[in-house]
């Protein structure tokens, strides 16, 4: 039991970090944000597939990366080590980006007359709650709404502006 206790604590605390982080995202960016939903509810399938493929494209990247760097010594190892790292940064700053979209995409299906923060963190519970089931939310929410986010955030860098 007290395992148990452990995990729901760190799953709340997971959580409440979480939602602050995506409300920082939200007040800073916004505009990418907004980008990000609109594609993401838009075109969910397209997003999927751009994100699943550019995820696992950058993942083999950084493993053969990482892979070729233990092998080296001196001055390569840190060529090597160097943009392992950057992609491995970049990819999980643009799933953050992803994930914060889906969760005001989702926030606003549930509650579309809530201020913008409340959305957010409700956003972030619910889809914090929902990925913590086991298996369904492990191996079937939070890949789905990470590869979809993060297509979501890649496609707005080449889709046009929105309209207000």
């Amino acid at each position: 039991m007290n395992e148990i206790g452990r995990m729901f604590f760190l799953l709340i605390v997971l959580t409440v970090s979480l939602a602050g982080y995506f409300l920082v995202l939200n007040a800073l960016f916004a505009h990418r944000l907004a980008k990000s939903q609109h594609i993401f509810e838009q075109s969910r399938a397209r997003s999927f597939l751009l994100g699943l493929i550019n995820l696992l494209f950058f993942a083999v990247l950084v493993v053969a990366l990482f892979s070729m760097a233990e092998r080296a010594s001196g001055a390569v190892k840190t060529l090597l080590t160097l943009p392992a790292l950057l992609i491995a940064g970049a990819m999980t700053a643009s799933l953050g980006f992803g994930w914060a979209a889906v969760a005001n995409v989702i926030a606003g299906r549930f509650f579309p007359q809530s201020p913008s923060w409340m959305k957010v963190v409700m956003g972030t519970v619910i889809l914090a709650f929902g990925g913590a089931l086991p298996f369904a939310g492990w191996f079937l929410l939070l890949p789905y709404t990470g590869f979809a986010g993060l297509g979501a955030f890649i496609l707005g860098f080449f889709q046009k502006e929105l309209k207000e």
